[in-house]
Order: C-alpha cells, then structure tokens, then sequence
C-alpha cells in the first residue's frame, strides 16, 4: 500500500513539474509583432461623396489595432502607390483590413487595377 502511495505522489509531483515548466517555457518565447495592413479605398466625389464615414471608420480601425500594439500598415488609394510597395504590405500584413464606400457594394476600379 506504501509503494502505491508513493508512486501516485511521484506521478503527481512530476505532472505538475512538467506543466510548470512548460508555462514557463511559454512565457518565456517571444511574441511576434502582429501587422495589419489598413487600405482606404474611398475616392472623393466633391459635393456628393466627401469620404468622412470611410475616414472615420479606417481612423478607428488604426486607434484600434494601435491600442492593441499592433504593427500599422497604411494605403490611402486616393493618394496613390507603388504597386511592388502594396505587394510587400500585403505579404507582411497579418490582417487586411479593406475600407470601402458601404453602397457601393464592391471596391472602387482603383483599388482593382
């Protein structure tokens, strides 16, 4: 009865050094960075698409993802880019977030092109 005994507290101690090491193991990798990519693909129309929803709404996704110490890519569509610089950002990015006009229901042809 004695051997069972310390056999059962033998296994016990053990698991629980295994997974205390192992937490600790864990703790101690480091973090990767995540990176998200912003793109506003909005294009002004003066005096009947102006943009501030789509401005409003990419501002709070970047105010976000910065409070969450994520790394911020950013495209502004109307501004222009390179398209080797959008195909670097889109392969470091973990996420893409692509902010569009809500009615049109589709991305603009310069976002396509």
């Amino acid at each position: 009865m004695k051997i069972r005994i310390l056999l059962a507290l033998l296994i016990t101690v053990t698991t629980f050094w295994t997974k205390v090491t192992a937490q600790t193991a864990a703790t101690n990798v480091a973090v990767k960075e995540k990176t998200v990519l912003l793109i506003n693909a909005h294009l002004t129309y003066s005096g009947l698409s102006e943009g501030k929803l789509n401005e409003a709404f990419y501002n709070r996704a970047k105010e976000f993802f910065i409070a969450q110490n994520f790394k911020v890519l950013e495209t502004k569509i109307e501004v222009g880019y390179d398209v080797e610089d959008e195909v670097e950002k889109h392969m470091q990015a973990d996420i893409i977030v692509l902010q569009t006009p809500v009615n049109w229901e589709n991305t603009p042809w310069i976002y396509k092109k």
